[in-house]
């Protein structure tokens, strides 16, 4: 702006409009522009697309379980199974133990894929690879742990009476089974997760009840197969069985180990065990009672796997996606917000009705 004498002072000021109120220029001195509105999102869309993704899976979790179940009524009527009575409790709390742990391993990796961790192929498979040792190490350590409540609860059962010299083939079939399935079920549910990724499909719907399904279908028969081929060889490799234990026991703890250098399985290898411990004795009470009433209730098997493990997936669904939800929102050890924890509540309980909540 110029002065009257030619001067160039405040040339450099800038002049701004002003909102004048009034009918004919539509705004207001008092109140800023408005803003446009946003479009709603379409709940129902989302809701439908969700319900499809978990009737799929859940759909083949029901076909898996049925497997199992059949399987079971199978080797139940097995020598193994009926002369090691330990077997048949252990069945419950290895099988469980082993879908906690393979749910968990797939949580963590669909957590990993929704929060795009997936992007880059090196990344991810760094990721797998710790969680994969994580689990081995796991799998060992509760399949002892499993194996020892087992013979404690055979002992009770039987009022003392247990053939000492086939703890060590409950043992090697034991950790056998929850490592080899471990390994072939992490691999499968590593890439399961890493498709859904790739093809925009959310893992935590697709991933978890199978690896559920998977998990109960592949361990039983890997713990049939093994505990089977050492009873009738037992006279003659009676060194088998304890040799295994011997090698495998400090394998775990290497695999512990290697997983603590990983950011977040090492949280895991510290804190992780209390609720496997708890899963593990519920679970060996029901091992307990279905060890009773298998040989009076005939089919009783069949639908066993299908009872425990249908309101299960449901369940781990939903765990899934709430712990996708709140390591989307914070980093863990924050405190959470009240609002946060209403959400969370009510989430839980209206399920699938609330877009805000969900990721698809």
């Amino acid at each position: 702006m110029e002065l009257e004498n030619g001067s160039d002072e405040h040339s450099d000021t800038i002049l701004t409009p002003i909102c004048l109120s009034g009918s004919d220029s539509g705004l207001s001195i008092d109140s800023p522009p408005p803003k446009p509105s946003l479009k709603p999102p379409n709940t129902y869309l989302e809701v439908a697309y969700s319900l499809l993704q978990i009737f799929i899976s859940s759909t083949l979790s029901g076909v898996g379980l049925v497997m199992a179940g059949l399987l079971l009524d199978v080797v139940q009527h097995w020598e193994v199974f009926i002369k090691v009575d330990e077997l048949f409790i252990l069945v419950p709390p290895l099988l469980g133990l082993k879908g906690n742990l393979e749910m968990t391993l797939t949580a963590r990796l669909s957590t990993a894929a929704n929060l795009g961790e997936v992007a880059s192929l090196g990344g991810y498979l760094k990721v797998v690879a710790y969680n994969l040792s994580l689990i081995q190490g796991q799998a060992t350590i509760v399949s002892i742990l499993a194996s020892c409540l087992s013979v404690l609860l055979g002992l009770i059962v039987s009022l003392g009476q247990i053939d000492w010299s086939l703890v060590s083939l409950i043992f090697a079939s034991a950790i056998l089974a929850a490592c080899v399935s471990g390994l072939l079920l992490g691999v499968v549910m590593a890439v399961v997760v890493y498709l859904c990724a790739t093809f925009k499909l959310n893992p935590d719907n697709l991933a978890t009840p199978l690896a559920a399904a998977l998990g109960d279908l592949v361990t039983l028969g890997v713990l049939s197969l093994v505990a089977s081929t050492l009873y009738d060889k037992r006279e003659v490799t009676m060194w088998i069985a304890p040799l295994i234990v011997s090698l495998m026991l400090p394998l775990g703890v290497m695999w512990l180990y290697v997983s603590t250098r990983g950011d977040t399985t090492k949280e895991v290898v510290k804190y992780g065990w209390t609720p496997l411990l708890i899963a593990m004795c519920i679970s060996s009470l029901g091992g307990t009672v279905l060890d009773k009433v298998v040989m009076g209730l005939e089919g009783l098997a069949v639908y066993a796997p299908v009872i425990n493990g249908t309101g299960g997936n449901l369940v781990a669904i939903q765990a899934c996606r709430i712990s996708t939800s709140l390591h989307s929102r914070s980093t863990p050890g924050n405190q959470v917000t009240d609002k946060e924890v209403f959400k969370i509540f009510y989430i839980y309980i209206s399920s699938y009705w609330n877009h805000t909540f969900h990721t698809i």
